[in-house]
């Protein structure tokens, strides 16, 4: 799911689900990315790191809503979403410098990834849109980023600030 390229000293993390047209979190792209995490924190000549997409106009979309109907059903869903705040929260928690690049739709936990970055770039492509859907269905978010992270949009002349 996540395919690791070291170039400079960086570590490239690209996300491409090769069976979708879409990057989603689901229990096994958590895992590997939580795998991929155990690679950085015990590779000492790292300097930073890059989140991307492989997708042409999707960085990711967030959660597989097919993985949280079932476990809402099933009553696994407070699990999945421990899981994914506790692999937020150690890449957040990198001693190096970490890099959402975005280029596409990012949504949801797409988002929350970015958060858990110290850097977000994001492309002027019209492609490139980035909010949290979940919340227009009265949800409050889950992926454990921190909300008192303050994110900075520039571009076109204009500064947009959250937080």
């Amino acid at each position: 799911m996540f395919q690791r390229e070291i170039d400079n000293g960086i570590c490239l993390l690209t996300f491409d689900r090769s069976e979708s047209g879409a990057n989603i979190f689901d229990a096994t792209t958590l895992r590997d990315l939580d795998q991929q995490l155990d690679f950085i924190e015990a590779e000492d000549s790292l300097e930073g790191v890059v989140i991307l997409s492989a997708k042409k106009s999707i960085f990711i979309a967030g959660a597989d809503l097919k993985t949280l109907l079932h476990q809402a059903q099933t009553g696994e869903m407070r699990a999945f979403i421990a899981e994914g705040q506790r692999i937020f929260n150690r890449l957040a928690a990198l001693k190096i410098p970490t890099c959402a690049a975005i280029h596409g739709a990012c949504a949801g936990g797409g988002y929350e990834i970015t958060l858990a970055c110290d850097w977000r770039i994001a492309s002027d492509d019209p492609a490139t849109r980035i909010g949290l859907p979940e919340t227009t269905l009265g949800l409050i978010k889950s992926g454990g980023s921190d909300s008192e992270r303050q994110v900075v949009f520039c571009g076109g002349g204009e500064t947009a600030r959250t937080g």
